[in-house]
């Protein structure tokens, strides 16, 4: 059997589960997104762990955590917990990453659990535990923005290193946290899952939020009709800095505003596409969109995906202008033959769109499939 490293020493009954090899002692991490392919696993007690501060999860479904419960009993915890030696306990552990399968093993009755364990400083547990909630998408909106304040407040994370850090871009990070601006009872509502992230952005252009945001839960709105209830509320723009009167002044937030726009693009092609994707605009009105895959497979399956039954979806200049009186993003009923294949043509009747109106005809394209 192999030795253990210094930091795993102390007492707890650990078992290395790995192929017996010499296993070197743990260094820091160098990145958060280094591989748990590469490090060793052990079994460690259950007695021997415990939640790590870091965690950004704030609530445990039951439901689900039963569930997850029942596929461990029957198959056993398949990915090991991430951990680093606790600070004050020796042979004990902090989880880093993991502690939704650390809950539900002690649920489905195991005494012991993999583990990979890792030297990592406060900070660098922090971003690891913050990375895998996120990847992982059961994060709440409002535990992942309240992740991220505690990232640039506590360890000094610009919002463009956090972003970096993340593999997200810098317009996700800003709209994420402005989540925060908003009053308790709509945050409340977001966390539940009442409200969604665009929801949330939308009352954030209005002067008293909360009261839009029980309109919006008690009607069952989506985030269009949402936005289109915020313009009627803000009204037209005032003429001659008068008139206005009976109507709720929207609060000064970047127009309208591109950054939301590319973020809730950036997010829906993340779905459609199944793959991570940044959107970057440039000052000149252009922009990047970059697909970040990792394997040949992951490839294979985006070009189904946008040659599909449904054809490619085309914007811009050449894009054929929708019928008079159809919403702007409302596909045209015929789909034009461009090059041997279907291409459903979104475009306004008039001039080419801005960066803006493609990103939220885009949206509303995907919110009425």
């Amino acid at each position: 059997m192999s030795s253990l490293p210094e930091a795993v020493r102390g007492g707890a009954s650990i078992a290395l589960v790995t192929p017996a090899a010499p296993t070197p002692a743990p260094a820091a991490a160098s990145t958060f997104a280094s591989s748990p392919d590469s490090e060793p696993v052990f079994t460690v007690p259950c007695d021997a762990l415990c939640p790590g501060p870091g965690q950004p999860r704030r609530d445990f479904d039951d439901e689900a955590l039963f569930a997850l419960a029942d596929s461990i009993r029957d198959h056993g915890v398949l990915q090991p917990i991430l951990v680093r030696p606790h600070a004050a306990r020796p042979g004990h552990f902090e989880i880093i990453a993991g502690e939704r399968r650390w809950r539900a093993a002690r649920l489905a009755g195991l005494t012991q659990v993999p583990v990979t364990v890792r030297a990592a400083s406060d900070r660098e547990a922090l971003a690891l535990a913050l990375l895998e909630n996120v990847q992982r998408r059961d994060l709440t909106p409002i535990e992942t923005a309240e992740g991220y304040r505690r990232l640039i407040d506590e360890f000094g994370y610009t919002q463009a290193a956090l972003a970096r850090v993340l593999a997200k871009s810098r317009s996700h990070v800003t709209n994420t946290l402005r989540l925060l601006d908003l009053p308790d009872e709509v945050r409340r509502l977001l966390h539940e899952g009442r409200l969604s992230p665009g929801h949330a952005r939308a009352l954030l252009r209005v002067a008293r939020p909360a009261e839009v945001a029980r309109q919006v839960v008690a009607r069952g709105l989506s985030v269009r009709q949402t936005e289109r209830l915020v313009q009627r509320r803000a009204g037209p723009p005032a003429r001659g800095g008068g008139g206005g009167a009976g109507r709720e002044t929207a609060v000064a937030v970047p127009s309208c505003d591109q950054g939301s726009l590319l973020a809730d693009l950036e997010h829906a092609l993340s779905e459609v596409l199944a793959l991570p994707v940044t959107v970057a605009p440039d000052p000149d009105g252009g922009g990047r969109i970059t697909l970040h895959y990792r394997s040949p497979a992951e490839v294979e399956g985006l070009v189904r995906r946008l040659v599909g039954s449904r054809g490619i979806v085309a914007f811009g200049p050449g894009a054929v202008p929708a019928p008079r009186g159809t919403s702007a993003h409302a596909p045209i009923s015929k789909p034009v033959p461009v090059s041997g294949r279907n291409v459903e043509a979104y475009g306004p009747p008039c001039e080419p769109p801005t960066q803006s109106d493609l990103a939220a005809r885009f949206i509303g394209a995907l919110d009425d499939r």
